[in-house]
């Protein structure tokens, strides 16, 4: 008996294709053919009916036993079951054992021509997304190997050839895209690293409704550079960003002030960013997260704006924060930025939240963030605001309230000492 289970599950005996029966009965075929030996009975009824009661789940795997046995008619006996345990026998091949066989001999290649498609790509059980999921990250750097080892013997063809085979194992995986764009670049393709940076940005957005990371866009920026006029318009969009807004004034808001938009008050005003900015929203994926939070965004957008993705209100929180540290990451890649934040005292949790959020990232912000507030009323979550963003992995001050004079300013706006590569304060 032979197994294919590297795309959909398919059974020969003797040269001659078994149709397995549906539904539970291939799905335990599919397990038993990965999970080699015998297996406790309690375990495989639980595994495969969870929902129910052990004595039905046990009854279930009987009645599953003998539709395989019925389908595999004289082969059969290659599905052992005791009272106990029950499992395929020794003698049984898989693809998947022929592919981890040929690994284990050194024979990437080989390995890697047995992947005809996704495991067990026609069943979707939450067992079978898992192994999938194991199975691609082996795949994944079974490949990045041969594209790397192809490309130090300079075979331009051939390592571009895994890369992209390797990110079609992975559409979402940064890392191989920027092997992959890496490997274009070095080969003088640079329409074709334009053209991966797109297609990896699109898919973020529809899948995802998330960004790519600075890393990413740097290397796009970096290997967007050639004498081609195509090219050159692309690196020119995306380095046009830096120089889209003056930095060098800082931006000041109110925590407190009444708004049904608490979010949208923070310091750096995303509207006129965006307003500022000759790119396409295209090129600033964080623009659509916040212009739910900005009319002033939902405006520069212009009459459609772009598709929203709908999401458990946790995941929406957590975007929404990581858009607007990826804005202000824009903001200040030039220029430092100043934050001003009065009377957070005043704000409400979700704006304290943020600031906070925000406020653990500075180290990676050419940013100061200042906040100001009172003893009274007391407030635990603005007291805890002001104590998360007091970190050793920059530095912070405290003042008390009183008039600021110059030597105050001067000693914040001094450059961080050299072990201290970002500064925050809180007065």
């Amino acid at each position: 008996m032979f197994v294919r289970l590297l795309g959909a599950l398919e059974v020969e005996v003797e040269g001659e294709r078994v149709a397995l029966p549906p539904g539970k009965p291939r799905s335990l075929f599919a397990w038993l053919a990965i999970h080699r030996g015998l297996h406790p009975r309690r375990e495989l009824a639980g595994r495969l009916w969870p929902e129910v009661l052990d004595s039905s789940a046990r009854a279930s795997l009987r009645s599953a036993l003998w539709a395989l046995r019925s389908a595999l008619g004289p082969a059969a006996s290659q599905l052992e079951a005791t009272r106990e345990r029950v499992g395929l026998a020794a003698e049984v091949r898989t693809d998947l054992g022929e592919f981890r066989r040929r690994l284990a001999a050194g024979d990437r290649a080989g390995a890697v021509d047995l992947c005809r498609g996704r495991l067990l790509s026609d069943l979707d059980d939450e067992w079978v997304l898992e192994a999938r999921e194991e199975l691609e990250r082996e795949l994944s750097a079974v490949l990045a190997e041969l594209a790397a080892e192809a490309d130090s013997g300079e075979d331009r063809a051939a390592a571009i050839s895994w890369a992209r085979h390797r990110l079609a194992v992975d559409p979402l995986s940064e890392e191989a895209a920027r092997d992959l764009m890496r490997m274009l670049a070095g080969a003088g393709d640079r329409a074709g690293v334009l053209t991966t940076y797109d297609q990896l940005r699109a898919r973020f957005r529809t899948e995802l409704g998330i960004g790519l990371s600075e890393e990413t866009r740097a290397l796009a920026r970096e290997l967007g550079r050639s004498d081609a006029p195509g090219a050159q318009r692309a690196a020119a969009g995306l380095e046009a960003s830096d120089d889209a807004l003056p930095l060098g004034d800082g931006h000041r808001s109110r925590a407190g002030s009444p708004s049904s938009r608490p979010l949208s008050r923070s310091g750096v005003r995303p509207g006129a960013a965006m307003a500022a900015s000759p790119l396409s929203p295209e090129e600033l994926p964080w623009v659509a997260d916040l212009a739910r939070l900005s009319p002033e965004l939902e405006a520069a957008l212009g009459p459609e704006p772009l598709p929203r993705h709908s999401s458990s209100p946790q995941l929406e929180r957590v975007r929404l924060f990581e858009a607007m540290v990826a804005m202000l990451e824009w903001a200040a890649r030039r220029r430092p930025c100043l934050l001003l934040f009065e009377d957070i005292h005043t704000a409400d949790p979700a704006s304290l939240e943020l600031i906070g959020y925000v406020a653990r990232r500075l180290p990676r912000l050419r940013m100061l963030i200042v906040l100001t507030r009172r003893d009274l009323p007391a407030r635990p979550d603005g007291i805890r605001c002001f104590t998360g963003c007091r970190s050793e992995a920059y530095r912070s001050a405290r003042s008390t309230s009183r008039p600021l004079v110059r030597t105050t300013c001067a000693t914040w706006s001094a450059p961080p000492r050299a072990s201290d590569p970002t500064s925050s304060s809180e007065s």
